[in-house]
Parts: C-alpha cells; sequence; structure tokens
C-alpha cells in the first residue's frame, strides 16, 4: 500500500472536513487490519481480542454508548462490519453468528438514534457499499480502494459526491482521475 505515497501520514489542511477525514482513516484501516488477520501468526491473537469483544456485552454496549458522535459511531459501525463479515475466519463467525449480529445490530439501533440523520435506508446503503469490500479485500490497488472510500462516503448521503472527491484530492490528488473513471463504469 506505500507505493506512490498512499499510506504515509497526510498533514490537516484548513478546508479539511473533520467528519469525512477520519471516515476515510477508517475505510484505509480496514484493509490493513484485513491483511493482518489473514496472517497465521497473528491471527490467534487478533481471535483471541475479538471473541472479548464478543462475549463482554455490557463492555461494549458502554463502549458504543460513550461515542459522542454520529461520525465515531458510524467508525465503530464500518469496524465492526468489515472485521465481523470480512476478517474474522468463516468457521469463527459461524459459531457466533448470534452474537456477531447482535453487536452489529446494537450499533445500528444506536446510530438510528441520530435520526434524521441516519435512517435504515442510509444503513441499508452503508452496508452495500461496505459489502464491496469482498470482491477488493485483497488488493493493494490505491485506486479501488480510494473507489471503496468514495462508495462508503457517498452512501452515508451527507456530502456530495463532488465534495468528497473534493476532500479526497487534498489526500489522493493523483487517484481521483481514476476514481472517477470506475464510479462512471460502476453506475452503468
Amino acid at each position: 500500500m506505500n507505493q506512490e505515497n498512499f499510506a504515509l501520514q497526510t498533514e490537516i489542511y484548513e478546508e479539511t472536513d473533520v467528519d469525512i477525514y477520519p471516515l476515510m482513516n477508517i475505510l484505509l484501516d480496514v484493509f490493513v487490519d484485513y491483511h493482518t488477520f489473514t496472517h497465521n501468526e497473528l491471527y490467534p491473537y487478533l481471535r483471541h481480542k475479538t471473541l472479548k469483544i464478543l462475549k463482554d456485552k455490557d463492555i461494549f454496549e458502554e463502549d458504543v454508548q460513550d461515542q459522542e458522535s454520529l461520525i465515531n459511531l458510524i467508525m465503530w459501525y464500518i469496524a465492526f462490519y468489515i472485521h465481523f463479515h470480512y476478517c474474522f475466519k468463516e468457521s469463527d463467525r459461524e459459531k457466533r453468528e448470534d452474537s456477531i449480529n447482535q453487536r452489529i445490530s446494537y450499533i445500528r439501533k444506536n446510530l438510528l438514534e441520530f435520526k434524521p440523520d441516519m435512517n435504515d435506508e442510509k444503513l441499508d446503503r452503508l452496508n452495500k457499499a461496505l459489502d464491496w469490500f469482498d470482491e477488493l479485500k485483497d488488493s493493494n490497488d490505491p485506486i479501488l480502494i480510494t473507489a471503496f472510500t468514495s462508495e462508503v462516503l457517498q452512501s452515508l448521503d451527507f456530502w456530495t459526491y463532488k465534495y468528497i472527491i473534493r476532500q479526497i484530492k487534498l489526500y489522493y490528488l493523483e487517484l481521483i482521475q481514476k476514481v472517477n473513471e470506475i464510479k462512471k463504469s460502476k453506475d452503468n
């Protein structure tokens, strides 16, 4: 991923949208997390951490309730959705499907409290955009990852596509042209 300085630390600019930037960051992080989960040497440790989240419902719910903003809660939702659906091994996921669904449902329920900004339709669109991760998870292509980021941000319906692209340009200027091409082909 560090090809073309893609994942180097970036500056925060005056025009940086403080809501979009952390979402862009978590959307890049889930690719790193996925690749970390695929290491057989690391998986037992990550599995243990994930199982603790699934076992301790009270602490999990308290952590979710401590999220002070809609954006922070969306970040939690994105991370858990991707981790549980695509990073956790299928055999582990199947054994704990009820707990996983309960945790994701709990975050979703808390997101829905942010009405009118969040609703079931937006969350369904978010899930659909996040499910594109399954096709892209093994990719190291910064253009596809940036397109994924754009698609997820757009699914939230908080910002226009033009505004999202303007924000992404602050960090990945050279990739935007190719992202627009992917968007056009995906829309057709």
